[in-house]
């Protein structure tokens, strides 16, 4: 299927006569999976998108990640709601590698990947640009990719969601330095006893949404986000937070890595990193916190919108 039909099923699958929006996950952290979401809801996501955005009857808009997952998606049932003059290329790594924008475009949505892609070559560069407000979504930001946003005069955006949120529902602005997300209207938040995040959508969620990620709650509208439940480490005893240590370690090591976990007899569970190239000392890390192994790899693995698939213990055992 071409990615214009792709688009096309997303307009078929909102014009029918169905209640219900089918609609794939990434994939990114388990396997994909299918999931039913509510037209109705949908819609009401996209107006509060639309209302935070600013953006207005006959923006231009630009689609240019996958259609057929929610971040693409969304931007389509956006564009139908708000009235939206939608706009789309290829979503390439680099998206705008060889296109011309012959004129400003108000909105376009991203991956962290994609925008480390665009400022390899200054003529896409040039067309990202051309863009008012760029919304970043999928994974974290790098530090090298915030020092870069914050040179330009565009507004960049972080976005905090998922399939079953029906796309964002917390933002952080980047170009303002933020460090939380804010969520938007009529969504709340709060934590349980382990710190997992607990969001209040009544407009877009039947019941609060219990979620995997680590927070740190600066009040029912703000959060810091420090990482998911999954990718704690209990290493004799010591409760590692992998995001937090991979944040560490770019301070040092520019090369591409990730950090994950495997079971180990003596301590329980170890933390281990799979790089392309080889790190250094690891200044900034306690003992704890450094790596117990280290694999070099030549390749990583990436889900078609973007997210790094981390390698599973099975597949760690068999480096």
């Amino acid at each position: 299927m071409s990615y214009f039909e792709k688009i096309e099923a997303v307009y078929d699958k909102w014009n029918d006569t169905s209640e219900f929006f089918e609609i794939t996950t990434s994939g990114s952290t388990g396997k994909p999976k299918v999931i039913l979401l509510e037209k109705s809801k949908m819609a009401a996501s996209a107006r509060i998108s639309l209302s935070y955005f600013g953006l207005k009857e006959n923006d231009r808009v630009l689609l240019a990640i996958p259609a057929d997952k929610i971040g693409g998606t969304m931007l389509i049932i956006r564009s139908i709601i708000g009235n939206l003059k939608l706009e789309y290329i290829e979503p390439k790594l680099d998206p705008f590698y060889n296109i011309d924008l012959e004129k400003n475009i108000q909105f376009c949505s991203l991956t962290p990947s994609q925008l480390a892609s665009i400022y390899q070559n200054p003529s896409s560069l040039n067309q990202l640009r051309k863009i008012d407000k760029i919304l970043l979504g999928g994974s974290a930001v790098p530090t090298s990719l915030l020092e870069k946003i914050h040179e330009e005069t565009g507004q960049f955006y972080h976005s905090y969601g998922m399939t079953e949120t029906i796309s964002h529902i917390a933002v952080k602005n980047l170009s303002k330095s933020e460090i939380a997300f804010h969520a938007l209207d009529n969504v709340d938040f709060e934590v349980n006893v382990e710190s997992q995040l607990i969001i209040h959508a009544p407009e877009i969620l039947d019941q609060p949404l219990l979620t995997n990620d680590i927070v740190d709650l600066k009040g029912p509208k703000k959060m810091i986000w420090k990482g998911r439940k999954d990718n704690v480490v209990n290493s004799g005893g010591l409760k590692l937070l992998i995001e937090e240590i991979e944040e560490k370690i770019k301070l040092e090591f520019d090369g591409e890595f990730y950090l994950t976990k495997v079971s180990d007899d003596i301590l329980g569970e170890k933390l281990v990193m799979i790089t392309k190239a080889t790190p250094p000392l690891f200044k900034n890390l306690s003992k704890y916190e450094k790596p117990k192994h280290i694999h070099l790899v030549e390749e990583f693995s990436y889900t078609e919108n973007g997210k790094l698939r981390r390698l599973t213990p099975q597949q760690l055992s068999e480096l």
